[in-house]
């Protein structure tokens, strides 16, 4: 059986799916730093898919990742558009940082598998495109850009450690992945 399709992957998605929807809708979607800090913790299913998922079952899972947020949270469409978003350009912020390596064939995108600092800038690419996508969507205006890439940069700061935390907490051990 093909590793992204095999039980314990699906069933740690599927774990990580209702973990990162509960703390998006009943704790960061009312955790307010300031007005231009939001956590973006839903985004922690989308990063950890795994590489070789192919693009329309990712794009398909973003959709209706982001209906099911948008439904729960009240919010006319904002998550689904920029979940798809993010869908539509991971094949290729992947393939920026792991250039076809046969060593990430079959890894996820954690940091146990491709690295700490690959992760990192990986997740922080993701976040920060999410984060614009919102912030504009939010704003419904180009006149204030720089107070969209300011508050995008802000949050996608302050988003980087929890989501690098959250998956070694909830992903990190190779031997319970079976890998």
């Amino acid at each position: 059986m093909n590793y992204i399709y095999s039980k314990n992957v699906f069933s740690r998605h599927l774990i990580l799916l209702i973990v990162s929807v509960v703390f998006q809708i009943l704790f960061f979607n009312y955790l307010e730093i300031t007005e231009f800090i939001f956590i973006e913790f839903y985004l922690l299913f989308i990063i950890t898919l795994p590489i070789k998922i192919k693009k329309l079952l990712l794009l398909l899972i973003c959709f209706a990742y982001g209906v099911l947020i948008d439904f729960l949270s009240g919010y006319g469409g904002v998550y689904t558009m920029a979940s798809t978003f993010i869908g539509f350009i991971r094949p290729g912020v992947l393939r920026l940082f792991l250039v076809r390596d046969e060593r990430f064939k079959n890894a996820l995108p954690i940091s146990q598998d491709i690295g700490g600092v690959r992760f990192a800038i990986y997740s922080f690419i993701i976040l920060f495109t999410s984060s614009v996508v919102l912030t504009l969507i939010d704003s419904l205006s180009f006149w204030s850009l720089s107070l969209v890439l300011q508050r995008s940069l802000y949050s996608s700061l302050a988003t980087l450690p929890v989501i690098y935390f959250a998956q070694l907490l909830l992903l990190g051990h190779k031997a319970s992945r079976n890998i």
